[in-house]
């Protein structure tokens, strides 16, 4: 398995060239405009890219596009910190398939095709989270949950301006 190495080129706000060497390239937070601006300036499509994403923040235009060019959308921070675990339609819905809310949050992600990334460092959270192949949410509570968009981001602030390098 010899795949042929990409060259990368990467321009800094300096404009120094650096050229990398690799078969694929992840991003992280990248917005579409950071993804057409690489467009511009690289042969290499990214293979993922890491946004926070889960029902509070559902980053529809971003997920779209990724899908549209083939990039994997990575879920990072899919239980919110915890902050949403509260809410009473998340509950709801964990009490009727007998799971938790946590649970939930994380099987939405999965069947909208998201590569989820959960933290814990408590152990029995950890199998907790792996406990989500044994049940399908139906498309009425997935309906329900894509409801839930309020633009709740638990991290920085979205960057809206694109680099102008």
């Amino acid at each position: 398995m010899n795949k042929k190495k990409t060259p990368l080129i990467i321009l800094d706000s300096k404009s120094f060239v650096c050229v990398i060497y690799g078969r694929s390239i992840g991003v992280s937070n990248f917005g579409i405009h950071h993804l057409e601006e690489l467009k511009q300036h690289s042969t290499v499509i990214p293979s993922v890219n890491q946004i926070e994403v889960h029902p509070f923040l559902q980053e529809n235009d971003l997920v779209n596009y990724c899908k549209k060019t083939g990039i994997a959308v990575q879920a990072y921070s899919p239980l919110t910190r915890g902050e949403k675990l509260a809410h009473p339609t998340l509950k709801s819905i964990a009490n009727k398939h007998s799971k938790t809310p946590a649970q939930v949050l994380l099987r939405w992600c999965i069947q909208k095709g998201y590569v989820c990334i959960p933290k814990s460092s408590q152990s029995s959270r950890i199998v907790e989270n792996a406990n989500i192949f044994d049940f399908n949410l139906p498309q009425e509570d997935m309906n329900t949950l894509d409801g839930l968009e309020e633009g709740f981001r638990t991290g920085k602030p979205k960057i809206l301006e694109p680099w102008n390098g």
